[in-house]
């Protein structure tokens, strides 16, 4: 029996071709499931968040934090940045197919590849829901009682299971639509989401 530490790094091209690319847009494709919940803030907050998208992809593409997979999987997602205007096809079925992709991916990635994949996809939806603000100000009265609530709501129960909640104005630039769309992504991933 081979040493698990013994064998070689499970690599992107080891996939058939057409498993490739459906790992491969996933990242690009849940950035824009997550931009695409939320058609609050009209053009600009459009834009910006598609200049967000780009940002973001390509910032976790550069962190080599990732097993080699996922570094593998996002090298890719960047290098056909040409390509990601065709990606866009059925976008409201990207939990579903998150679902069907771990799926494949459990057939070869290690229980701990497959976690740290499926925490990327959900980081980089919640970076992208955390980088623009959809409410033009403020929220005031009622608007602002109901959003506080939810934050300290979203402090205590960060607090119970260690993690640092977003500050104030971090939790402003999540939206209802956002938050909702974030929930079905995680639960399509099986991974936990706390209240933002």
């Amino acid at each position: 029996m081979t040493d698990i530490f013994e064998q070689e790094p499970f690599q992107l091209d080891q996939l058939p071709e057409d498993d490739q690319d459906f790992a491969i847009q996933m990242p690009y494709r849940v950035g824009m499931f997550i931009s695409l919940s939320d058609k609050s803030g009209g053009d600009t907050a459009d834009e910006q968040e598609l200049k967000a998208i780009e940002v973001i992809v390509t910032s976790y593409a550069q962190d080599f934090c990732h097993s080699e997979f996922v570094q593998q999987v996002m090298n890719k997602t960047v290098e056909l940045k040409d390509h990601w205007g065709d990606w866009l096809d059925d976008i409201e079925k990207v939990p579903e197919q998150c679902q069907e992709l771990i799926d494949i991916l459990e057939n070869h990635l290690y229980d701990k590849e497959i976690l740290g994949f499926k925490y990327n996809l959900f980081e980089i939806g919640r970076s992208v829901a955390l980088a623009y603000r959809e409410m033009q100000d403020n929220p005031t009265g009622l608007t602002l009682f109901i959003k506080k609530l939810k934050f300290y709501g979203h402090r205590k129960s960060m607090e119970k299971i260690g993690q640092e909640p977003l500050r104030w104005e971090e939790f402003l630039n999540v939206s209802s639509a956002e938050n909702k769309a974030l929930q079905e992504l995680a639960e399509a991933l099986g991974i936990r989401k706390n209240d933002v």
